[in-house]
């Protein structure tokens, strides 16, 4: 049985103009929110509980928050679809279904939504964020992690079979901030408009497919 987890669809679409930029053809999920709105989200979270009790007893603080800088990245993920199965005396095997995300660069699991839409644009390389994770080693950390979760669940380890993976980039707007003598990041995801907390924390720590600027990315 074959799984489709992405409809793909081909667009070719420059991520910025500029002259002598290395380019890489990528499967990117949809772009729904503009630079603007992004801005707004991530300005909108900087307040915590502190700032906030300060504004309604009306102390509020000379410091100002602003925008360093911002920009448009492609973060890699590995959609996997996989089979588990479960073997019972005298009856049928149980079988279920499951999806899972595996995160690109540092391997971390999540519960991915099922299918998904791509589209297959020309990104910048200094912009895409270099896949760590090999396809196969996806394949290994989604078996391992559906036989640990659902031989827990159910007290006996299922067969896992990988029926489909897919890589494709999720494009998140990334804010470089400052708010008097502290500077940090602000990760929003672009086609959501959801904030990217793991990518504010590990944003440093990334590098890209630009072999010039390894250990370089925009903002």
């Amino acid at each position: 049985m074959t799984i489709q987890i992405i409809q793909i669809v081909r667009v070719r679409v420059k991520v910025r103009k500029e002259i002598n930029r290395r380019e890489m053809n990528i499967l990117s999920t949809s772009t729904s929110i503009d630079e603007e709105k992004a801005q707004r989200i991530a300005l909108k979270n900087w307040r915590g509980l502190i700032d906030r009790i300060a504004q309604l007893l009306q102390k509020s603080s000379s410091e100002q928050e602003s925008i360093l800088s911002s920009d448009l990245i492609f973060y890699p993920l590995w959609l996997v679809g996989a089979e588990v199965k479960f073997s019972r005396p005298f009856s049928n095997p149980r079988i279920l279904y499951a999806f899972l995300g595996i995160d690109g660069f540092f391997g971390s699991v999540s519960q991915a939504v099922g299918h998904l839409e791509a589209k297959e644009i020309v990104a910048e390389e200094s912009r895409v964020v270099r896949c760590q994770v090999t396809q196969e080693e996806a394949k290994t950390i989604c078996i391992r992690h559906l036989k640990n979760t659902y031989g827990f669940k159910y007290k006996k380890v299922p067969e896992v079979k990988v029926m489909e993976v897919q890589q494709v980039y999720k494009p998140n707007y990334v804010f470089s901030c400052k708010k008097g003598a502290k500077e940090y990041i602000r990760a929003v995801e672009a086609e959501t408009g959801a904030r990217n907390y793991s990518l504010d924390i590990r944003f440093r720590e990334l590098s890209c497919c630009d072999e010039d600027r390894l250990r370089s990315l925009p903002v």
